[in-house]
């Protein structure tokens, strides 16, 4: 269901505080969107006049969640949902001008081609793209081949519900074992990768990091370890160090 429109100033509007009978506009395709929902139905826009091309007609109510929400962690008037880059035919889910930067919400499963298509389309017209892995296909116990494909890249998860609690959190995977996890990335806070600094990994292809993720911590020698010293017969401090000197080396010419 479409639970975000633009209004008659081009702004993003939920559906949940538009008003009924007033006509909207899709954020894809531009046909007029009206409100309606009740008792036994969510608040969502629907089209005037049915259109089964238009994209966002295939998007989760999680999806587009997540896209107002980045849209409004961002300063005001400088990020667009579904921003188009013709030259390239990709519609991006939010663009942030003034870094260059997309975001991209992933919540259905998706190819390493596709990935990495998405991520060359987007670097050869100067833009760098951020994947936000939704939880609801990622993070599932066990890293798969797509999650282990984007640690060369700048990516994140994210486990928000619509007009609910959620996160956005940074992973390292320890081959498949248990993987390091830092909370309360901030998104709004870009940091550019400093390639002067011959510590950098030359496998690296990651263009920019941000405050409070791993890569952060690392650079700031911030990185907090558990406290709790024994669990299921080894020692998760002990583990907690290992795996931070891995990440370490993985980024790093250490």
């Amino acid at each position: 269901m479409q639970s975000i429109a633009l209004d008659g100033d081009g702004k993003a509007v939920s559906a949940d505080l538009a008003a009924r009978g007033k006509d909207y506009l899709c954020l894809a395709c531009g046909s007029s969107v009206r409100r309606r929902g009740g008792d036994w139905m969510r608040d969502h826009f629907y089209h005037l006049q049915e259109n089964r091309a238009c994209h966002l007609s295939q998007k989760s109510e999680t999806h587009l969640y997540l896209q107002l929400h980045l849209q409004k962690l961002l300063p005001p008037g400088e990020a667009l949902l579904e921003e188009r880059f013709p030259t390239i035919n990709r519609i991006a889910d939010v663009s942030w001008r003034r870094y260059k930067i997309l975001f991209e919400v992933q919540y259905s499963p998706i190819s390493i081609e596709e990935l990495e298509h998405r991520i060359e389309d987007y670097r050869s017209i100067g833009w760098t793209l951020i994947w936000i892995l939704h939880t609801h296909s990622f993070f599932k116990g066990r890293p798969s081949r797509e999650e282990l494909f984007l640690e060369s890249y700048t990516h994140y998860f994210s486990n928000h519900i619509p007009r609910g609690a959620g996160t956005f959190f940074d992973v390292f995977w320890r081959g498949k074992q248990i993987p390091l996890i830092k909370e309360g990335v901030e998104l709004n806070a870009p940091l550019r990768v400093p390639r002067q600094d011959s510590t950098w990994g030359e496998r690296e292809k990651r263009d920019l990091y941000f405050k409070n993720d791993l890569i952060d911590d690392a650079l700031r020698g911030q990185f907090s370890f558990p406290t709790v010293e024994k669990n299921r017969g080894y020692s998760i401090k002990r583990y907690a160090k290992s795996a931070f000197n891995l990440f370490l080396e993985s980024v790093f010419n250490q």
